[in-house]
């Protein structure tokens, strides 16, 4: 049990950080800016696809539809049940991203915990959810929150070992959202080959099904050419936070030359595989180790988020689980702080980007970077605690 005094402050700290989070989210909602400018994105989509009968993935653009088509029929439900409830569409899509993101707590508080839920990890939680990337995600009516109800679904599944379920949670994830495929490695560690084979069975069904439903014809190749041709796109604007971008942007500032930022992502983009080979090959020899599990969780969310090239705020919904472990089971004080800090910095980035405009991706991009080490530093943890007999139960 914690000392009083520490439950005290560790309280006290909860209610400034929600404190804080509505009060920043009722200035910007006030303000009305960006408020549901994403999921009318998602229901122009949609109206694209059944009234007009069009393309809804052409022309190709950044602040255009990029989701695979099985989304769009996770839209169309909500537009009707927003009839029959006689409420606006884009106030059910709010509604609907509340429950995920409670349901997504409850799931992850089930499959993280070590035998119990403490006091802190419970407020961990609910900080979590009055974070930036929640909140970004709830002002801009995003999917991101629905996605992380699945990933969390399967996150639980996968440690309990519920193997069919977190198949079918991480394809219902994929079809939402094309980015948790990264998650698959996890069918691997335990050589599941099977229900690897099952989940891509899902996504294949998922699919077919949303072909089937959706007026335009081809709409799977529509999809993945949109996603090719943005995987290509130089986003330089004051809302993606890549270090693809920010990276160069700093080097040719100091320079002066021109530096590509493709070079800049593939470089990235193995050293975020390093990272998860090094993990997956952690988590291999030290199977029977809580914290070999968790730091292959988490260096497969920080892949999933940080590897694209377009990295918009409200992705840092979607870090929520790695923050949670990192934070209640990392040994490293220093490590712990370093995660918070990072946590910290994402919310200072909204307040820049919302509350002054500015476009500055500093404190996202040094976040991104402390949070690869922390990740790193987990890794090291579940390495040595394999060492000892008592880290086999992730004691050590």
């Amino acid at each position: 049990m914690l000392p009083r005094w520490r439950t005290a402050v560790g309280l006290f700290s909860l209610l400034v950080v929600i404190g804080l989070g509505v009060y920043q989210e009722t200035g910007f909602a006030a303000k009305g800016v960006g408020l549901g400018s994403d999921y009318r994105i998602y229901s122009l989509a949609v109206d694209r696809a059944y009234v007009t009968r069009y393309d809804p993935y052409f022309p190709h653009s950044i602040g255009g539809y990029l989701y695979p088509p099985p989304s769009l029929l996770l839209i169309q439900g909500v537009k009707l049940g927003s009839r029959l409830l006689h409420v606006r569409d884009v106030d059910a899509f709010v509604t609907l991203s509340l429950v995920s993101a409670i349901l997504a707590l409850a799931l992850l508080s089930n499959a993280l915990r070590a035998g119990h839920l403490s006091t802190y990890a419970a407020s961990l939680g609910v900080i979590l959810l009055a974070s930036a990337g929640s909140l970004e995600t709830i002002h801009c009516g995003q999917i991101n929150l629905v996605v992380l109800v699945f990933l969390a679904l399967m996150i639980d599944a996968w440690r309990h070992r519920r193997y069919a379920l977190a198949s079918v949670a991480l394809a219902v994830a994929i079809c939402l959202k094309a980015t948790p495929i990264v998650f698959a490695i996890l069918f691997l560690t335990r050589r599941r080959w099977k229900w690897l084979c099952a989940t891509a069975f899902f996504v294949g069904l998922m699919f077919l099904g949303a072909m089937a439903l959706l007026p335009p014809h081809g709409l799977t190749m529509s999809f993945l050419s949109a996603l090719w041709w943005a995987s290509h796109q130089e986003v330089n604007n004051i809302w993606n936070n890549s270090l693809s971008i920010f990276i160069p942007s700093v080097l040719q500032g100091w320079s002066g030359g021109y530096i590509d930022w493709k070079l800049v992502q593939s470089v990235k983009l193995v050293a975020l595989l390093s990272m998860l080979l090094v993990a997956y090959r952690v988590y291999l020899a030290r199977q029977e180790s809580r914290h070999a599990e968790n730091a292959l969780l988490v260096a497969c969310t920080f892949s999933m988020v940080f590897a694209p090239n377009i990295l918009w705020l409200h992705h840092a919904a979607l870090l929520i689980p790695a923050f949670w472990i990192c934070l209640t089971e990392l040994e490293s004080l220093p490590m712990r702080c370093a995660t918070a800090l990072s946590l910290l910095l994402i919310q200072v980035l909204r307040w820049y980007q919302w509350g002054l405009g500015r476009s500055d991706s500093a404190p996202f991009a040094v976040a991104q970077l402390i949070l690869v080490l922390v990740a790193l530093a987990y890794v090291r943890q579940a390495w040595r605690a394999g060492l000892s007999p008592a880290g086999l139960t992730g004691h050590a």
